[in-house]
């Protein structure tokens, strides 16, 4: 059986400890292990951040770095954030730290996805399936 499927999750409290030990990040591993197991395939793991929770993400990644899945990570967009007395872009005002912007949230899942090249190279691999579902304010995907 050749599955054409990725698991994908916007990242943040997935890595939150859920049970035994266990994060919800290793719940997922876990299960894409068990799937690629049992029908020997290679389902890959991607996981959308924000420009927030980026670093935090490559952190806690690396502990599943000896997992039999590709793990792949890629960012949301960013807005700027408006000065509420004018509606001017805070980063034109001088506020280009984090502070002056903000992720869009779940709803730039698609145009990200597209946007950091991701799309191109999961459909060049014939992945043809997508499954969102969200976990508190992750959400995830299976292409």
């Amino acid at each position: 059986m050749t599955l054409k499927l990725i698991y994908a999750v916007v990242f943040h409290r997935s890595g939150i400890e859920v049970r035994n030990g266990l994060t919800f990040l290793d719940l997922i591993v876990i299960q894409i292990e068990n799937l690629n197991n049992k029908y020997g395939c290679s389902v890959p793991l991607f996981l959308m951040n924000s420009f927030n929770t980026h670093d935090d993400t490559q952190k806690i990644i690396e502990k599943h770095s000896n997992s039999n899945i590709e793990i792949h990570t890629f960012n949301q967009s960013q807005y700027p954030r408006l000065v509420a007395d004018d509606f001017v872009p805070m980063p034109s005002k001088g506020h280009t730290d984090k502070d002056g912007w903000y992720p869009p949230g779940h709803g730039d899942l698609f145009p990200s996805l597209k946007n950091s090249g991701k799309l191109d190279a999961l459909l060049s691999r014939g992945k043809e399936y997508l499954f969102v579902a969200n976990q508190g304010t992750s959400v995830l995907l299976l292409i």
